[in-house]
């Protein structure tokens, strides 16, 4: 008896009316591949559905929105300009400056000019001011030691200078999209879409008058939590 007739009875051989042993054998593999291979898109299908599960509960828009809301920092635009008795303003600021004086918020004093560059002007902030106000940092406190020189060559080393910092808008978040986790690395990132709201009278002083931008962010998750990742 042959390969091809192992496993048929005699009366099959006889009559011939049997399968041969090869066909019989090629067909239970192809059976076992197609369910091996069944199994295998299941698996992978759990996987996706445990991976696509966890991108939406673990990093959603109300959790980046606390999260964003937590930096106080990132709520704020500001902008920070020179104060003191002598400052060289640009000719192309200096109506947004004279507009500040009209509004009551500085003082601004002409004392001389630069041909090339501008017009030196005393400033100086008034009580008004004040709610605007993030913080001032005396020229002394900032100044490197070749600032220094140069002042003391000019005989200006004892010039009141301060650098001030205002607040020109508020930020709220108007969107966020595109959130996008990396598991693996216990890192994620989205899109947010930005508005400028409640602008203050020193709005004008701020370089970029966008107001409204999409930027995006980076975020890390740590044992305390997900964090902006700066």
């Amino acid at each position: 008896m042959d390969e091809d007739t192992r496993g048929c009875s005699r009366e099959g051989y006889r009559t011939g009316n049997y399968r041969p042993y090869k066909t019989r054998h090629k067909r239970k593999y192809k059976l076992k591949i197609f369910t091996a291979m069944r199994e295998i898109k299941f698996i992978s299908f759990l996987f996706s559905l445990i991976f696509f599960t966890s991108c939406h509960s673990e990093l959603s828009k109300n959790e980046i929105l606390t999260i964003i809301e937590k930096d106080s920092d990132s709520k704020k635009i500001t902008v920070s300009f020179w104060t003191g008795d002598k400052e060289l303003i640009e000719r192309k600021d200096i109506e947004k400056y004279k507009k500040l004086d009209e509004n009551g918020l500085i003082t601004l004093d002409s004392i001389g000019e630069n041909f090339l560059s501008g017009i030196y002007y005393r400033i100086s902030l008034t009580d008004k001011a004040n709610e605007y106000i993030i913080k001032t940092e005396d020229k002394k406190d900032i100044q490197t030691v070749e600032q220094k020189e140069i002042d003391r060559l000019l005989g200006e080393e004892k010039a009141k200078r301060e650098l001030v910092t205002v607040r020109v808008a508020t930020i709220r978040i108007a969107e966020i999209k595109d959130i996008h986790e990396i598991p693996s690395e216990n890192r994620g990132q989205a899109k947010i879409v930005l508005e400028a709201e409640d602008k203050t009278p020193f709005w004008l002083l701020n370089k970029d008058t966008t107001t409204r931008k999409e930027r995006k962010i980076y975020l890390v998750k740590t044992t305390d939590g997900w964090m902006l990742d700066n």
